[in-house]
């Protein structure tokens, strides 16, 4: 993992910061954490469609329609998370297509990144995707 440790992520002093073994780290890194690192990367995502996700959610007459916060959560919100508005300002969510602590790129390209969120009733992507390359 070309040496990155914990506290290049987990940094001490973000909004939502815990004590972890005698440091206060961050609980859950946002894009804003990874920019650090990775600006291009992060300026592409804000550059495109899956940054909105959140921000489209919030004020879409179907979410808001739903009755309690748990079911909002379950329907919605785990997958328009990738474009997440966190407490520091950051916007997106890049564990949504990265496996958290790995983060690979090739792993991030493949379908199956892309089936945990469009799939089903309303965001069939992946079956379309499917039926197109099995022929």
């Amino acid at each position: 993992m070309n040496n990155v440790t914990c506290d290049k992520c987990h940094v001490e002093g973000d909004k939502d910061s815990i004590s972890h073994n005698g440091f206060q780290i961050t609980k859950t890194p946002s894009s804003k954490d990874c920019a650090r690192c990775h600006p291009d990367q992060v300026s592409q995502f804000g550059a495109g469609k899956h940054s909105l996700g959140w921000t489209k959610m919030i004020v879409a007459a179907r979410y808001k329609a739903i009755p309690n916060d748990k079911m909002k959560a379950s329907m919605c919100e785990g997958c328009h998370s990738i474009g997440k508005v966190n407490d520091d300002g950051g916007v997106g969510k890049c564990d949504s297509c990265h496996t958290r602590h790995v983060f690979s790129k090739v792993e991030a390209k493949q379908p199956e990144a892309c089936e945990t969120c469009h799939m089903g009733l309303d965001h069939e992507q992946i079956e379309y995707y499917k039926n197109q390359n099995m022929g």
